[in-house]
């Protein structure tokens, strides 16, 4: 029984509960034990997918929020993450339509921006990739993702300047989150991906070490 009762809404809350701890298995159970209660619960869904998600259950995942959108098409939250869900289960031209839709919705969600930027870096429009990038670094400030993929963009579309300018940029970002936590080992990988990038590749084994 959930810490609450036995309700929809007490198994959702220990859900999150878990997923915050990372304890991906029992939030899922939790979820869905919710939504046997109360089978409109599309938060609980959504909290669902996301669970799958991080577990790299990419297309478990689009399938559940899938459901999710057709139910409450303007739940932003949700499609961003349908978006992000398809682009890792590789269906680029599908996750365009969400974050556009998303974009369309919102036009300040610097994340929906983000997405169609990754997009446009799959498909291979480096420049137009780039554009996006900045842009969602105009709207939303300094984040590592923003000026990762600014970064690689402008490396693959021939300005070698603006490449390091941001790849630069991100690793600052990444050494404040490696100060604060030094034994994540996230933050030390993605360090690694920008050595890489810039093809500095015994640095980036050291950090991948």
């Amino acid at each position: 029984m959930a810490f609450g009762g036995e309700n929809a809404e007490s198994y959702y809350d220990d859900g999150l509960t878990a997923s915050k701890k990372g304890e991906l298995q029992k939030a899922i159970e939790c979820f869905e034990r919710a939504i046997r209660l109360d089978s409109t619960y599309a938060v609980a869904y959504h909290q669902l997918g996301k669970c799958y998600m991080r577990l790299g259950q990419a297309q478990r995942a689009v399938d559940i929020l899938m459901q999710v959108v057709r139910k409450r098409p303007n739940l932003g939250p949700a499609r961003l993450d349908l978006g992000i869900a398809l682009l890792a289960a590789g269906n680029t031209r599908s996750a365009r339509r969400e974050f556009e839709q998303l974009y369309g919705l919102d036009p300040a969600n610097t994340r929906a921006l983000l997405g169609l930027a990754q997009c446009s870096f799959n498909d291979g429009d480096w420049a137009t990739a780039l554009i996006q990038a900045r842009n969602a670094l105009s709207g939303g400030g300094s984040n590592f993702s923003a000026l990762y993929l600014a970064g690689r963009a402008a490396k693959l579309a021939g300005d070698e300047v603006t490449a390091q300018e941001c790849l630069t940029s991100a690793e600052r970002v990444l050494q404040k989150s490696i100060e604060i936590q030094p034994d994540q080992p996230e933050s030390h990988f993605l360090r690694g991906e920008v050595c890489f990038v810039r093809n500095e590749l015994a640095s980036a084994l050291e950090h991948y070490r």
